[in-house]
């Protein structure tokens, strides 16, 4: 089932960013998480990805890979909104503010914060 395979790796991510797990450990989690990623993309179960997008965006931030943070929230944006998911469309706009905000571009922060 894609919806319980992307929840569970959803809330696994989560468990590693939110415990404090040394950065070599996270590195490995979104290594596997973009596995999970990839095979959902395979089978074309778009609509289940903004929610593992999302924790897999925040560990690159943690990261200090902010690019590529970009890069995750910005497609779980756009899924979400393609398939009417307002929950995570809300959270991948949060994220993205949060991200510009620290790089400094505030129109853009300001955009996203209008968008959410």
């Amino acid at each position: 089932n894609a919806a319980l395979a992307s929840d569970t790796t959803a809330k696994w991510l989560w468990n590693f960013i939110c415990s404090g797990k040394a950065d070599v450990e996270v590195r490995s989690a979104v290594m596997q998480g973009q596995h999970v990623l990839a095979r959902l993309q395979e089978g074309d179960f778009r609509a289940q990805l903004p929610r593992l997008l999302i924790p897999l965006g925040e560990a690159c931030r943690g990261l200090g890979n902010l690019q590529e943070a970009i890069v995750f929230f910005e497609r779980a944006r756009k899924l979400s909104t393609e398939f009417n998911d307002f929950e995570n469309g809300f959270s991948a706009y949060q994220m993205l503010f949060n991200v510009f905000v620290r790089l400094e571009k505030d129109e853009v922060a300001g955009a996203m914060l209008t968008g959410a």
